[in-house]
């Protein structure tokens, strides 16, 4: 029996050591997964604000890309001095404009970006106020940005004012001198 008895305590000592656990690595390992945890949350809580932040400025570049294209499409890419000419002539015929001159002007300032040009047209134009401000009113409907720069408006001694047929005077007629803007994007390829 004594031999039994050394023999359990050695078996119990060996449990003991090397298998019985009171829960210290269960705990450590509660405790290392608690952490991971944490540390996991920061780290999601980390990643959604960059995706916010991503996703906000993918908005924002979106929105500046539709402006920015909307823009654009009032400063055409392909766009000669033929076609402004042609445009300004059609809407002064619209107006009722008797068009005396169209030519293009050769005093466009340089504009300060690189990437868009200036045109210009001098126009001479004679007609009643009404058909001239009507002229004006169509250039600005035009899906296209007009500068109007350094025109005047004079009712010439040489522009003969008629009567109708009721004996009426008719609306004085008006001689219309101006330069006429546009612009054209050239972007990269200009050099």
């Amino acid at each position: 029996m004594p031999r039994a008895l050394i023999l359990g305590a050695f078996l119990t000592s060996l449990y003991y050591f090397f298998v019985y656990d009171n829960g210290d690595i269960q705990l450590k390992a509660i405790a290392a997964t608690k952490a991971d945890l944490a540390t996991q949350k920061k780290t999601l809580t980390d990643v959604t604000a960059k995706l916010d932040r991503a996703q906000e400025y993918q908005r924002s570049a979106a929105e500046m890309g539709e402006a920015l294209n909307k823009l654009l499409s009032y400063i055409p890419e392909n766009f000669r001095v033929q076609d402004f000419m042609k445009t300004v002539s059609e809407e002064a015929k619209i107006a009722g404009l008797n068009i005396i001159n169209i030519s293009e002007s050769r005093n466009t300032e340089a504009t300060k970006s690189p990437d868009f040009e200036a045109l210009g047209v001098s126009v001479d134009l004679q007609g009643t106020f009404a058909q001239e401000m009507t002229f004006l009113a169509n250039l600005t409907k035009q899906k296209q940005i007009f500068l109007i720069d350094r025109f005047s408006l004079d009712g010439d001694a040489s522009i003969r004012n008629s009567t109708n047929n009721s004996g009426e005077q008719e609306a004085p007629m008006l001689a219309f001198k101006g330069e006429i803007k546009a612009y054209r994007y050239v972007g990269k390829k200009k050099s």
